[in-house]
């Protein structure tokens, strides 16, 4: 798994996109976020469908914040909760980059609608935000980005 994998990896500085979709990553993500730091020309990380919990979230959030030209984060189809989501934002807040997240499918509605009305505001540069959650809140989350001047396109 992440594990065998993250050495190899730790060799690629000029790595510009790592998809790693769908692989089952889970508690290997303690592993990736070892070696996420090494790869200062990294634009796109994909980790959707990883059996990533908050615990991964905790472990490997530091790391995002290492990584200067992250433009597109997918971390949808997860299970990274309340808890993950709350672990997460102060890395998202410093990610002056970041043009494109995907939350969505991550059984995270009622948190991340706290989170994101802190990080909306600070995440200038964001230009997509994929949640995936009820209609009502996507219009919150837009009228707060318009309120924020942004342009943010939230689905």
């Amino acid at each position: 798994g992440m594990r065998a994998l993250a050495p190899a990896l730790s060799n690629m500085e000029s790595l510009r996109v790592l998809n790693l979709g769908r692989n089952d990553i889970g508690t290997g993500i303690a592993a990736l976020a070892a070696v996420l730091p090494t790869f200062s020309q990294l634009q796109e990380l994909n980790l959707w469908g990883n059996a990533i919990d908050a615990d991964g979230v905790i472990d490997f959030s530091p790391a995002l914040c290492k990584i200067p030209r992250l433009q597109r984060l997918n971390l949808s189809g997860n299970s990274i909760g309340s808890e993950g989501m709350r672990a997460l934002a102060p890395a998202l807040s410093n990610m002056e980059s970041l043009r494109v997240l995907n939350l969505g499918r991550n059984d995270i509605e009622d948190e991340a609608i706290i989170v994101l009305r802190v990080l909306i505001p600070v995440m200038r540069n964001l230009k997509e935000l994929a949640v995936g959650m009820s209609t009502e809140v996507i219009t919150e989350l837009k009228e707060l980005s318009e309120i924020c001047g942004s342009t943010l396109k939230i689905s």
